[in-house]
């Protein structure tokens, strides 16, 4: 059995960075020798290729991409090895109404369709693809995968993100995807914290992305 060995990388380059992501990603617990990267300076896309090829060329077994706009328990990593899987992720949401977790499940016309998580959803379960906030990947996988691994494609006008393509590639590749429910990947944001007076009485409400939505929206079934 090879020796475990995790890169954790981030591609940088979404909002302006928190120290909570500092805090959150230096004070990651990864397994002995393992390494931190940061790639920087270029678009998502290449910082995110980037790391791939600093995982393979150190030798690592294991890649941790989380994003710099994220916030995640010391222990995520630690975590996900346990499973074992070739890609497993953390529940990590969209930042905007009706914040989805970035799980998938089949392909649609706008590539992947939104897994809606049940009741019955708890702890790991199976998926077809996920989004970048958090997600482990042996790195054998990307022998079974076309460089570059991230990239954006375009079909007519629609232009699908690098998260939705590797996950379109992990699904042609018939690898398997796996997230815990029980993993939180916190996805930071700027929001304006309002009210509002109704029928009911008030209610606080927030601004997100430029939309102001009930701070007590129900989830999507």
């Amino acid at each position: 059995m090879n020796k475990i060995k995790v890169c954790a990388g981030s591609p940088g380059g979404k909002l302006p960075v928190c120290n909570e992501f500092f805090d959150a990603f230096g004070g990651l617990i990864l397994p002995p020798n393992s390494i931190w990267r940061r790639a920087i300076g270029g678009s998502i896309t290449a910082n995110l290729n980037k790391l791939v090829d600093e995982a393979l060329a150190e030798k690592c077994s294991h890649l941790f991409i989380v994003e710099d706009d994220s916030i995640f328990p010391r222990d995520t990593v630690q975590r996900l090895l346990k499973h074992n899987k070739p890609v497993v992720t953390g529940l990590c949401r969209s930042r905007v109404p009706p914040f989805r977790p970035y799980i998938y499940k089949g392909m649609s016309e706008d590539g992947l369709s939104w897994y809606n998580l049940t009741p019955e959803d708890k702890g790991l379960i199976k998926c077809d693809a996920t989004g970048m906030g958090g997600i482990l990947i042996n790195t054998k996988v990307f022998k079974k995968l076309t460089r570059p691994y991230f990239r954006l494609e375009y079909m007519g006008e629609k232009e699908f993100g690098q998260d939705i393509v590797f996950g379109m590639s992990l699904v042609k590749a018939g690898i398997e995807v796996y997230c815990d429910t029980d993993i939180e990947i916190g996805h930071i944001t700027q929001c304006v914290m309002g009210s509002q007076h109704d029928e009911d009485g008030w209610k606080v409400t927030m601004g997100v992305s430029g939309m102001k939505v009930n701070f007590e929206q129900p989830e999507l079934t």
